[in-house]
């Protein structure tokens, strides 16, 4: 049996072929640094994950408390309740109990306190009581700040910018009032940070108005009783 002939190949075969080949290697070296690019992202959020993991660890007790008490108002379906509202009306201390017993009285078939809180903070009282609470927490974040910042600047390690200490991972009140002030600024919080980064962004957000004057103190909603609360 007579082999297939051969077929008939261009002249210009091998030239050919070295360019694809050379173009293979270049697709080649293309996809290796891809590779190694997409190995460092990987490694950079790996590290980024262990950080975060530390952090959350020396977070954990705090964090454990603040879901217990929010998922206690999830019963009566109050998970959607405003968070400053809420500090408002603790700080309002038994002034905010005859206002949540006002709004009792006229709502007899509520069924549980969140339906009260939620009528609450709807009626007419309800912006002055979240002034309070944004009042309550500015004073209250004024406070960390001022931990975090002013206070350890008088200090060598706060002088120096080659301390060791700015190479730790951000603290746990760091990186909370970092979110604090985030949200209240209504600002994406940097995330990962290094002690030392973390101190210089509080610093720069301290340089902000909102952190050098105190807000002026709300007025009390209507209930004919005292004048401010003590």
């Amino acid at each position: 049996m007579k082999p297939a002939p051969a077929p008939c190949l261009p002249k210009q075969l091998d030239s050919d072929l070295h360019a694809l080949a050379e173009g293979l290697i270049a697709s080649l070296d293309g996809e290796t640094r891809l590779l190694s690019l997409e190995r460092a992202r990987l490694d950079s959020l790996i590290q980024e994950a262990e950080t975060a993991q530390h952090r959350r660890v020396r977070r954990s007790a705090r964090d454990r408390a603040c879901y217990r008490v929010g998922s206690a108002f999830e019963p009566g379906d109050g998970l959607g309740l405003d968070d400053v509202s809420l500090t408002g009306l603790d700080y309002l201390g038994r002034y905010g109990v005859a206002l949540l017993v006002g709004v009792a009285l006229n709502n007899p078939g509520a069924r549980s306190l969140s339906q009260l809180l939620a009528r609450l903070f709807a009626s007419q009282a309800g912006p002055l009581i979240r002034s309070w609470g944004a009042y309550a927490r500015w004073h209250w974040m004024q406070e960390l700040y001022v931990a975090e910042t002013t206070t350890f600047l008088a200090s060598p390690a706060g002088r120096d910018p080659k301390a060791t200490w700015r190479r730790g991972s951000a603290t746990a009140r760091q990186t909370f009032l970092i979110e604090e002030i985030a949200r209240v600024l209504a600002v994406t919080a940097p995330r990962s940070m290094l002690r030392g980064e973390a101190f210089d962004w509080i610093m720069a957000r301290g340089g902000n108005p909102r952190w050098k004057a105190a807000p002026p103190v709300p007025d009390l909603p209507s209930l004919g009783g005292p004048a401010r609360p003590q």
